[in-house]
């Protein structure tokens, strides 16, 4: 894994805060955009840009994202591996995703796969809240912000 996803900073070559113009520079023109009234999202191949007033104010890692966080944590990841590495996580209601509970500014989005009886999603995979109890759970994005 040779791109870097690094807490409370940024991702590969996004850095929080920096201007749209920096992005891409730094990044390339993005594969495509969405705007709405308050935040306009730049698209690369597993990542996924936030601005809001023309600056990085999130940045996501999706599965399609090859690079790792120092400590060696990646999407795809297990539940089970997560935890051995972290240790404990906890819920962050806030953002409605999982984090260290040493307040690391990575926040993560752990999903399952769907069951039987479960319709199709896009992606294909549910969120897991407040509690992770499939044994095949794994970190589907890693947030920065």
């Amino acid at each position: 894994m040779n791109a870097s996803i690094r807490p409370g900073d940024g991702i590969d070559g996004v850095v929080l805060g920096r201007a749209r113009a920096e992005v891409v520079q730094a990044m390339g023109e993005p594969l495509s955009v969405r705007r709405d009234a308050e935040t306009e999202i730049l698209y690369y191949p597993g990542i996924e840009v936030f601005l809001s007033d023309g600056l990085v104010g999130m940045i996501v890692a999706d599965l399609s994202f090859s690079g790792s966080t120092p400590d060696g944590t990646h999407t795809g990841m297990s539940w089970s591996d997560l935890t051995r590495t972290l240790g404990s996580l906890r819920w962050d209601e806030e953002q409605d995703l999982w984090q260290a509970v040493d307040g690391s500014r990575v926040w993560y989005r752990v999903v399952r796969p769907l069951t039987e009886f479960e319709e199709p999603l896009d992606p294909p995979y549910v969120p897991e809240r407040y509690g992770v109890h499939d044994p095949e759970a794994f970190v589907g994005d890693i947030f920065v912000m």
